[in-house]
């Protein structure tokens, strides 16, 4: 049995004999929606007859990781645990750490240890069927690369460039783990930028590919500004309480912030300089348009001008109680927002210091 999170042509070549040699009697576990598995590396492991199956865990920041080599004989057998994925580098050139365990399976222990690596990972396709995908052919193979779920190793990224994908994507749920922990919120400048493929190909010629890309965008002019707890229902506009509609917005909450106060951070600083003015009608609202870029599960879906309000009434109930003052309507983003494999995710917005500022929103 072989588990990887990531597998390249080169590194799947080098074990294909040994795979070849044992068809049949082979699992192999590969992580994909990685920007890093490729088409290619599936086919040769395929070609060996080895049960292959891939590991989508349904987002770009949960990754697949365990990497196992398990070779098992009669009476003994032989683990590999380590760094090394199904790549030439880790198998050959990295500098990778693996501890090598030979197990004599006459010992109650050794054997026990060999047993339960199998039932894990038994019980990973079992409780997982919409995340562990067993690839019974080529045609599989196309399906998970047609999705943007592994890479073209003969495409060589030049450079990217801006263009919006508004498609829903995939209905990949989030692969029910754990819980999810936010990353922690600074204010240190940790840039993003918006790009589509340009790809070189083999007769040197260039050409501009839109396939879906779950690479996520260089650092550069983005800084992450707040992050939200898990999304609940609500958030995405989706409720199902009887006694619930959806609104088409959403409160600027703390979230996973520390020692902010949500009633003025977001007005005050997130949202500072983009143009607000007084809503005529309800002169205790302020009213703006910011520029948002979208992502969700990896996947750029577009950019979109959205509306933002903040209430400014420092005598209302709400603002006594230290609500939320500050929210936004998602207009013609919703179709993309309210979608149920969102639901426990983490929204993370980020700012660009430019004039006016920009925005960008990740959920996954």
């Amino acid at each position: 049995m072989i588990s990887v999170a990531f597998a390249k042509s080169q590194g799947a070549a080098v074990i294909k004999p040994a795979l070849e040699k044992n068809k049949g009697k082979c699992s192999v576990f590969v992580g994909i929606r990685n920007d890093i598995t490729s088409y290619q590396a599936l086919e040769v492991i395929l070609e060996t007859g080895a049960d292959l199956y891939v590991v989508d865990t349904g987002s770009r920041t949960t990754i697949f990781h365990p990497k196992i080599y398990l070779a098992q004989f009669k009476n003994s057998a032989t683990a590999i645990i380590g760094s090394a994925n199904l790549t030439f580098g880790g198998l050959h050139n990295n500098i990778e750490a693996s501890s090598i365990l030979d197990l004599d399976l006459n010992l109650a222990e050794d054997k026990e240890f060999v047993d339960q690596t199998e039932v894990v990972f038994n019980t990973l396709i079992e409780n997982h069927p919409e995340h562990v995908i067993k690839i019974n052919s080529s045609d599989d193979i196309r399906s998970v690369f047609e999705s943007g779920r592994v890479v073209d190793e003969t495409v060589v990224i030049k450079q990217k460039s801006s263009r919006p994908s508004k498609e829903k994507g995939d209905s990949i749920p989030l692969m029910k783990l754990f819980k999810k922990i936010p990353h922690p919120v600074t204010k240190k400048k940790a840039g993003k930028e918006f790009v589509d493929e340009i790809i070189i190909k083999e007769n040197g010629q260039e050409e501009v590919t839109h396939r879906p890309s779950i690479a996520k965008p260089n650092s550069r002019d983005y800084y992450l500004v707040w992050q939200s707890k898990e999304l609940k229902e609500r958030d995405l506009n989706i409720p199902t309480g009887g006694n619930t509609n959806p609104t088409g917005s959403m409160l600027w909450k703390k979230g996973a912030m520390e020692g902010i106060d949500q009633r003025h951070y977001f007005r005050d600083e997130v949202f500072a300089d983009v143009g607000w003015a007084v809503d005529a009608a309800l002169p205790h609202y302020e009213r703006a348009q910011i520029k948002v870029h979208i992502f969700t599960k990896g996947e750029y879906r577009g950019t979109f001008e959205l509306k933002i309000s903040h209430n400014t009434d420092t005598t209302s109930k709400s603002y006594n109680q230290n609500n939320a003052m500050t929210n936004v309507s998602w207009g013609d983003a919703k179709s993309l927002i309210a979608q149920t494999d969102l639901l426990g995710r983490i929204m993370s917005l980020h700012r660009k210091d430019s004039a006016p500022p920009e925005f960008m929103i990740e959920i996954d």
